[in-house]
């Protein structure tokens, strides 16, 4: 018995052992995923890299970028080679499509993302205090820290944050 119930706890935990971490897995709802597929055949999501720590470490970041109050997706998916990170945004009760970046596989893999609060009160680069008027993305690559960036919806696209 007692082997046995050792047998079942180490098969239950064979992805930590074999991939060094627990499998993750989430499904975007049909509506949010019915742009993807038409634009992005073959895609999935791309999770980040190890180097990727706490809110960072994710494939999919859930606000309201473009302020309508209704829930809008950033995922990170590999399509054709590349690395996007996309937004998936509300747009009376469809979602529309909206590349914040696009760059290769290996590169997007390595960049973390994490929700920028509206009302978050921020130092842009000429030092002024700006609060953000809808939630932001913010983004850095997580092997160095570098490049950190709010991207902000702006004219009908995103923007990073100057």
């Amino acid at each position: 018995m007692f082997f046995k119930a050792t047998a079942t706890c180490l098969l239950a935990l064979s992805p930590i052992t074999i991939c060094g971490q627990a499998s993750k897995t989430y499904q975007l709802p049909p509506k949010v995923k019915a742009p993807v597929d038409k634009n992005y055949p073959g895609w999935r999501l791309l999770y980040p890299t190890r180097a990727c720590n706490g809110d960072f470490n994710r494939a999919v970041l859930i606000g309201d970028f473009n302020g309508d109050g209704a829930r809008d997706n950033v995922v990170k998916i590999e399509a054709s080679f590349n690395g996007i990170l996309l937004a998936l945004l509300s747009n009376k009760g469809a979602y529309r499509h909206k590349i914040i970046i696009k760059e290769s596989a290996r590169t997007i893999r390595d960049l973390g993302f994490t929700l920028g609060r509206k009302g978050t009160m921020l130092l842009n680069d000429k030092t002024r205090s700006v609060r953000l008027e809808r939630d932001a993305v913010f983004v850095e690559y997580c092997s160095t820290g570098r490049n950190a960036n709010y991207y902000l919806f702006r004219n009908g696209g995103f923007e990073p944050m100057r």
